[in-house]
């Protein structure tokens, strides 16, 4: 069986543009704007789930760190899932083959009204972060939806 990966060209742009808006606010009027890092984010497209994968597994692969709540995932591939029984706001984080869970956490479902049903494609949206962090998750958007999860971080809680 054959697997495919496509870019997540949204969450790429998402944050080139905030690399752009740090690199602009940072510069002098005469400075030429640089970029700082990049991140490349794939994903299995739901047409091409492996054939052990469950209709709520979804891979993510990850060129450098990324945080989730809980953890700070090197780069690589990995599951995202939907456990059995927990409901459809609790997010289970596996290496890709299943041997290590590395954080389970709750989210709450967010909506964007901008966002084909049509769309092949998962988005990721990125978070504020502090220079020299690991880029964290904020929202995760599954193909063909326009429900989302935003990722519910324990320092967000208690800022509130």
């Amino acid at each position: 069986m054959r697997n495919f990966t496509i870019p997540l060209i949204v969450g790429c742009g998402l944050l080139a543009c905030a690399s752009i808006a740090a690199a602009q606010a940072a510069q002098k009027p005469d400075q030429i704007p640089r970029f700082e890092e990049t991140l490349v984010v794939t994903a299995t497209p739901k047409t091409e789930k492996p054939a052990t994968g469950a209709p709520s597994d979804y891979f993510l692969t990850f060129s450098a760190p990324v945080g989730v709540p809980g953890a700070t995932l090197p780069a690589g591939t990995y599951l995202f899932r939907f456990p059995l029984g927990a409901g459809t706001t609790v997010i289970q984080v596996l290496k890709a083959d299943r041997s290590n869970a590395y954080a389970m956490f709750m989210s709450i479902p967010v909506t964007d009204i901008k966002r084909g049903l049509s769309s092949d494609f998962q988005v990721v949206m990125w978070r504020e972060r502090e220079a020299g962090a690991a880029p964290s998750i904020k929202e995760w958007y599954l193909p063909g939806q326009t429900l989302g999860y935003k990722f519910i971080y324990k320092e967000d809680a208690t800022k509130k």
